[in-house]
């Protein structure tokens, strides 16, 4: 099994011992995504250059440790989900139609 992501990173708060944490499954979208995307009893859509076909399963790599998933679980995607666009409206878009443009 590969050395999780965070345990790669030169950042010291998210670097933690190799020998006492192993990586786990990371999921690329969250379950809630991906039922918000279903359209009835419809599959949503794998596409790779080799591959077109609906699938159920969700697409994940071993990538962060255990720690550092539920971190970006806890921290991003629960706050994310309540923005995403639902029946009712798309509260995300319209916070960044609010923001303030700036130029990097």
């Amino acid at each position: 099994m590969q050395e999780p992501f965070c345990q790669r990173r030169n950042n010291t708060e998210l670097a933690h011992s190799a020998l006492q944490r192993r990586s786990c499954v990371s999921h690329l979208l969250g379950r809630a995504i991906y039922l918000l995307n279903r359209d009835g009893n419809a599959d949503p859509v794998l596409m790779t250059p080799q591959l077109i076909t609906p699938t159920q399963r969700q697409i994940w790599r071993h990538l962060l440790c255990g720690d550092c998933e539920q971190r970006f679980s806890s921290r991003g995607e629960a706050l994310i989900m309540r923005l995403v666009q639902r029946k009712t409206g798309f509260a995300l878009l319209d916070r960044l139609r609010l923001a303030i443009p700036f130029s990097v």
